[in-house]
């Protein structure tokens, strides 16, 4: 896992990267991080006085400027160092580390039939494509409260908590300047290297997957991912892939309910799946 990888990888899904100064003012090392950093002993000014802690400021700043100019919708992203201070009885430590950045601005309204917007679900299925190309195991959006974001979400590698994803609150929007919503996420790549594995082959499989579709009416309190995880916990490896297509929430549904539709595919590598086989493992679930 390196730097060239994951730039090929963001631009090939249409974003643009963005290199920001590593230096803010103290109000910005505020904003995405609680750990103090380092003050600069000679700064050249007040506004570039301390070493980020986040590259978020930088990317929003970059949002704001090509907002006024009109461009409409645009991804940006930025891999860079950031820093913390560690305090102990040695002395001061810089704890310097490298996030990856990413932001989703804007909506396209020149189709005729429908506009696109780059919303908080948009950013998540491309964050979990993104981890997915890089050969991530494991990969978990879990809802958390941040005070910088309006829908928060945490992002896991198994029980590793190695970023977040977001909707920016509206007292940050003003603060940047900037008028839409936009999605935020900032994810640690030092712990992305942790997880990285060796990437090996095989052979593509020469038999053909089944599909069963479900439809379930649950509790409103019951997650998708929790739903996914209890499927695949049930199953066995001829079980390769779980979807949800489909929530629907309404007044033909009973109060406190969903109905969820979910795909799921069997696979075996050894022969063509009968339909015994398949509806045995779904009768089990």
């Amino acid at each position: 896992l390196n730097k060239k990888q994951i730039q090929t990888i963001l631009s090939s899904k249409g974003f643009n990267e963005h290199y920001s100064n590593s230096l803010y003012n103290h109000s910005q090392t505020t904003h995405f991080s609680h750990l103090p950093t380092l003050e600069i002993i000679n700064e050249s000014s007040v506004e570039m006085k301390f070493l980020r802690n986040s590259l978020l400021p930088g990317l929003l700043k970059a949002t704001a400027f090509n907002e006024k100019r009109n461009q409409n919708i645009f991804k940006l992203f930025e891999i860079g160092s950031i820093h913390h201070l560690i305090k102990n009885s040695k002395g001061d430590k810089n704890n310097q580390k490298t996030n990856l950045a990413m932001i989703w601005f804007g909506k396209n309204d020149q189709h005729w039939k429908q506009q696109f917007e780059q919303d908080i679900f948009y950013a998540k299925g491309e964050v979990y494509s993104i981890l997915e190309i890089l050969k991530m195991e494991n990969i978990n959006f879990k809802i958390h409260s941040y005070d910088f974001l309006k829908d928060g979400f945490s992002i896991f590698l198994g029980k590793i908590k190695i970023g977040f994803l977001g909707t920016l609150n509206d007292s940050l929007k003003n603060l940047y300047d900037i008028k839409q919503d936009i999605s935020v996420c900032e994810i640690s790549l030092n712990l992305l290297k942790d997880k990285c594995k060796l990437i090996s082959y095989k052979e593509p499989p020469q038999y053909p997957s089944v599909k069963r579709d479900l439809s379930l009416l649950i509790s409103k309190s019951f997650f998708g991912q929790d739903i996914i995880d209890y499927i695949f916990n049930q199953n066995d490896a001829l079980l390769i892939n779980v979807n949800i297509f489909d929530v629907y929430q309404g007044d033909k549904i009973e109060e406190g309910k969903k109905s969820i539709s979910i795909s799921l595919h069997y696979q075996s590598p050894e022969k063509t799946l009968i339909d015994k086989e398949v509806d045995d493992r779904l009768s089990d679930l």
